[in-house]
């Protein structure tokens, strides 16, 4: 979408986007979400020494859970769904992938009753930042990802084409 000429960007100014982009990406998808869990409910500050580790913990788990949500959804999206078979195994994983969200929601809501409130607040603010992730991979981290893919096929075919013409020539000599 922002990208006008992506096709003539040098394989280095890619890379420097790319890399510009994903950090921007993992910041608003992990580092914002646990900046606003760590400061509303003072997991690091309020909690004795020997605890520190667990709140640490719990946060370093939810950042690598949601990172391998968001990975996993993505390798579901490329399976192939030609076969009814195939489309029933894609469509069968993307429901249940797309349940888990929810019920890990209704889960924390489940267990932070008691505080609606500050739950709500956290809630909003964690999902702004999981929005603005989104909107980072939609606008931009896809197009690079598509670009990218392009140039890879691209020197496969020149490759192919290497090999094909190797091919003919030793036809030809024989």
């Amino acid at each position: 979408m922002f990208f006008s000429d992506i096709g003539n960007y040098s394989t280095k100014k890619i890379l420097i986007l790319n890399i510009i982009f994903s950090f921007l990406y993992l910041g608003f998808l992990v580092i914002g979400p646990i900046s606003v869990l760590c400061l509303k409910y003072q997991i690091v500050e309020q909690i004795p020494t020997s605890m520190k580790l667990t709140g640490i913990g719990l946060i370093l788990f939810v950042a690598v859970g949601l990172y391998a949500y968001l990975y996993i959804k993505k390798l579901i999206r490329k399976l192939p769904e030609i076969k009814l078979n195939q489309q029933r195994i894609k469509f069968t994983l993307e429901m249940i992938l797309d349940c888990f969200p929810v019920g890990l929601f209704l889960l924390a809501i489940a267990m932070t009753k008691d505080n609606v409130n500050k739950a709500f607040e956290t809630v909003s603010y964690c999902s702004l930042f999981v929005l603005a992730a989104q909107i980072i991979d939609g606008l931009f981290l896809k197009y690079l990802s598509a670009e990218k893919s392009m140039r890879n096929k691209a020197v496969e075919l020149i490759e192919i084409d290497v090999r094909k013409n190797n091919l003919l020539n030793k036809g030809a000599k024989k």
